[in-house]
């Protein structure tokens, strides 16, 4: 009868050279695929328009959203946009401070303007990842009247992305006449 604990102590066969070591194409695509990593920048991933944005706990909720069109019947139009963005940072870029800037367009004419400074760090058991990071503001505007707003939203002055929204007035409605006999 065997030991089997000391059964592999004779083995002497030996393991396929080179089995644990990657060879010139595996490393010429690691390496290609780092420096994709680390020439990426931040960018805007996404943008929506929404009735309400809002963030919790790294989530974003929207009330009403993802329209681009707008009928009121009068203007000014006053109301409540929320704006949500993505912000995708490139791990190489996480420990760095990044300016999101707002603006608001009517027929190329600016109505608001904003900027936010956003800062992200790097979170234990991120190492090598990129980070989405969620943003959401609800700001009271005033459309003057018919015609194209325009969103946009960029990061450190590049990557940006951009929210059309048509305004029609809507066609007022007739009163019915009332007649007496």
């Amino acid at each position: 009868m065997t030991d089997p604990v000391n059964d592999n102590d004779n083995d002497t066969s030996e393991t396929p050279s080179g089995e644990g070591e990657a060879s010139p194409d595996q490393l010429e695509g690691a390496l290609e695929a780092a420096e994709a990593t680390l020439t990426r920048t931040p960018e805007v991933d996404y943008l929506l328009v929404a009735d309400r944005a809002e963030v919790v706990n790294g989530k974003l909720y929207l009330m009403g959203g993802s329209w681009d069109r707008v009928q009121p019947q009068q203007f000014p139009h006053r109301m409540m946009l929320g704006i949500a963005l993505g912000v995708r940072i490139p791990f190489a870029y996480t420990d760095d401070q990044h300016t999101v800037a707002i603006e608001l367009l009517h027929n190329d004419t600016r109505m608001i303007g904003f900027e936010a400074k956003l800062a992200t760090g790097r979170p234990p058991g991120m190492a090598g990842m990129d980070m989405l990071v969620p943003m959401a503001f609800n700001i009271p505007v005033a459309i003057p009247g018919e015609g194209q707003v325009t969103l946009k939203a960029v990061i450190d002055g590049t990557h940006g992305r951009r929210h059309e929204i048509k305004v029609i007035q809507r066609p007022q409605q007739q009163q019915p006449s009332i007649q007496s006999a």
